[in-house]
C-alpha cells in the first residue's frame, strides 16, 4: 500500500457543491457507511452562535458569518477524520480552499441548475434564496470553478437518489484505495 493511499483513508471526506446538490443527506449516509461522524458545518455554526444563519444574512452580517465559518472549518479539520458537509459558499475564501485542499479528500456533488430549481422550489431556510431562485445562476458561476478545482472526485447527483450517490462515492473511493464497506449493487 502506498503512503498516499494510507493517508487518504485517514483524512476527512468533504462534500462540496451548490445548494440542493444533496451534500448533507449524502454526508449522513456516507458517515454511517464509513463508521465516521458527520459534521454539517452550517448546523454546527448555528449551534455555536445560538442563532440561525438566516438571521446573520438578514442583518447584513455575511462577512462575519464567513469569518466564523473559516474558524470553525479549521477547528473541525484539526479533529478526528469525519465526513464534512460545509455550506456551498465555503469555497469563496481562499483560506478555506487551501484548508480543504490540504486536509481533506474533496467530493464535488454536482447538480444541474434545473435540478437545483426543482429541489429548492419550496426551500424557505437558505438565506441566499430569499431573493428567489434567479440567484442560482450567478451564485453557481462564482462557485462552480472552485468546486471543480478542488475536487478529487466528482459525482453528478442529478436524477439520483441519495443512496445511489452514496454508492457511487463509495465505489469511487474504493477504486482510489479507501477501505470501504461492500458496495454491491442489485
Amino acid at each position: 500500500m502506498t503512503e498516499s493511499r494510507r493517508s487518504v483513508r485517514d483524512t476527512t471526506l468533504c462534500l462540496i457543491g451548490p445548494m440542493g446538490a444533496g451534500k448533507t443527506t449524502v454526508g449522513e449516509l456516507l458517515a454511517r457507511r464509513l463508521g465516521r461522524s458527520h459534521v454539517d458545518l452550517d448546523r454546527l455554526l448555528e449551534e455555536r452562535l445560538g442563532m440561525p444563519i438566516t438571521s446573520l444574512f438578514a442583518t447584513g452580517r455575511e462577512r462575519e458569518f464567513r469569518r466564523w465559518e473559516s474558524q470553525l472549518l479549521r477547528s473541525v479539520l484539526e479533529a478526528s477524520p469525519c465526513v464534512l458537509t460545509p455550506g456551498g459558499g465555503v469555497v469563496l475564501l481562499a483560506r478555506n480552499r487551501l484548508l480543504l485542499a490540504r486536509k481533506t479528500t474533496v467530493v464535488y456533488c454536482a447538480v444541474t441548475e434545473e435540478e437545483q430549481r426543482k429541489r429548492l422550489a419550496r426551500d424557505t431556510v437558505r438565506p441566499l434564496l430569499s431573493r428567489g431562485l434567479d440567484v442560482l445562476a450567478p451564485i453557481n458561476a462564482a462557485r462552480v470553478p472552485h468546486y471543480e478545482a478542488l475536487a478529487h472526485l466528482v459525482v453528478d447527483t442529478t436524477g439520483r437518489t441519495p443512496e445511489e450517490v452514496t454508492m457511487r462515492i463509495l465505489a469511487d473511493l474504493a477504486e482510489r484505495g479507501w477501505k470501504v464497506p461492500c458496495t454491491q449493487t442489485g
